[in-house]
């Protein structure tokens, strides 16, 4: 028997929500209520944990969020390293947070300068 393989307009591991304006592409998001997400920043439990990375906006208000798997479009990002939320709102670091009270989560690893590859540890560190 051959391989089968299942093509779809978006892979099985996205989810739609409601957003607001300021949610841009690329962002880390975390899950504000039911079907809503906003930007995530590592300063605060309250903006944590990040539950993947915005892969679109079909509109201003509306986000299609990536939870695992190979996201492109990023550019700056240093191949083989890992990437964690930074403390700036939807952004993300190679350097990890260490100050007190900061929150670390580790978000994935570039693949290359311009692909993250998505893997979103859905356990946190509060740094004391």
């Amino acid at each position: 028997m051959g391989l089968v393989f299942k093509c779809s307009p978006e892979p099985d591991n996205v989810g739609l929500y409601d957003c607001p304006v300021t949610v841009s592409l690329r962002d880390s998001v975390y899950l504000v209520s039911d079907d809503a997400v906003d930007q995530a920043d590592a300063t605060s439990l309250a903006t944590m944990p990040v539950i993947g990375m915005v892969r679109l906006k079909p509109t201003a208000t509306s986000c299609v969020v990536q939870y695992a798997g190979e996201l492109d479009g990023f550019s700056g990002l240093i191949a083989g390293s890992t990437y964690y939320q930074d403390l700036v709102s939807g952004d993300i670091t190679d350097t990890p947070p260490s100050s007190p009270g900061e929150v670390l989560q580790r978000l994935g690893f570039a693949k290359s300068s311009g692909t993250l590859v998505v893997q979103v540890d859905r356990d946190i560190i509060v740094i004391s």
